[in-house]
């Protein structure tokens, strides 16, 4: 029941470092993509146009990049969430049916035993 039980967080564990992994993948990309996006930008408004027209796109740049960057962030911390609640739902569901199992199996483990003894069941082999 212990090896179940260690299986299963480290499961959760892995979930989490993946849903983080892929924030920062995400983060990385927006910043990356928005960075070579402004630069281009400003090249051609400095040889086109001028200053003035400059500073005015840098500026809806750089609205457009927080906005775009914030939603991204929170539409993947909301997916993490999610993820992680429903890793925890599925360990949980998984431990409950591994000693609701034991209990209907006369008992397949010592601690499984005990834990049935203690909510009135008994196993029906005496020293498994």
């Amino acid at each position: 029941m212990a090896i179940v039980v260690v299986v299963l967080f480290s499961f959760i564990v892995v979930v989490v470092i993946v849903a983080v992994a892929v924030v920062v993948v995400a983060v990385v990309v927006i910043v990356v993509v928005f960075v070579v996006l402004i630069s281009v930008i400003v090249v051609v408004a400095v040889v086109v146009v001028g200053v003035v027209v400059v500073v005015i796109v840098a500026v809806l740049v750089v609205v457009i990049v927080v906005v775009v960057a914030v939603t991204v962030v929170v539409d993947v911390v909301v997916v993490m969430v999610i993820i992680v609640v429903v890793a925890v739902v599925v360990v949980v569901v998984i431990i409950v049916a591994v000693l609701v199992i034991c209990c209907s199996c006369c008992c397949c483990c010592r601690c499984c035993c005990y834990w049935c003894w203690s909510r009135g069941e008994f196993c029906q082999l005496s020293d498994t």
